[in-house]
């Protein structure tokens, strides 16, 4: 009898740097998904206090302002559009198309665990998802495009080193 394993018997060794990278994605897309679902049920809740935070630094805003230290005009325009972004219908949207993006990157994850390079090109979908729907969603603005930035910078850094381990994936 022959103990050596056929080809078709080995099973491929995982990169220690994929391991690594798929546990964080697996941490982070969990977050995600979680988060998401209780902002999206609690909207309502995160609305009302938010608007309660609104009234206190429009107030903290208009004594600065009597001061002469007004804020910058970018900083000003990005509280506005962060407070049109707070309604409980914003907050729905938001967490919804978070929840989806998050299940994409959770899942091509799980696929490049089991080195399936399909994997790889979900996880790309769910990370160009999360850039472009906030855009989509609430416009071009300067909240939409530091949020975008942000999420870009881990999105398209995951997706380079997963690219870096894409040869041992079939």
């Amino acid at each position: 009898m022959d103990n050596e394993l056929s080809d078709f018997d080995r099973i491929p060794e995982r990169p220690q740097f994929l391991k690594i990278l798929c546990i964080l994605t697996f941490i982070g897309s969990s977050y995600l998904i979680c988060s998401s679902l209780f902002s999206y049920f609690n909207a309502n809740t995160t609305a009302k206090i938010l608007v309660q935070v609104k009234v206190r630094d429009s107030s903290n805003l208009k004594k600065d302002s009597l001061r002469k230290n007004k804020p910058p005009a970018f900083v000003v325009d990005m509280v506005r559009n962060a407070q049109k972004a707070m309604t409980p219908d914003s907050i729905r949207k938001s967490s919804s198309s978070k929840l989806l993006t998050g299940i994409f990157c959770l899942v091509g994850a799980i696929m490049m665990w089991h080195l399936k390079k399909r994997g790889y090109y979900l996880y790309i979908l769910g990370v160009a998802l999360e850039i472009a729907t906030p855009f989509y969603l609430f416009g071009n603005n300067s909240f939409v495009i530091l949020t975008s930035l942000f999420t870009a910078f881990f999105g398209v850094l995951f997706i380079i080193f997963y690219g870096m381990n894409i040869k041992s994936m079939k």
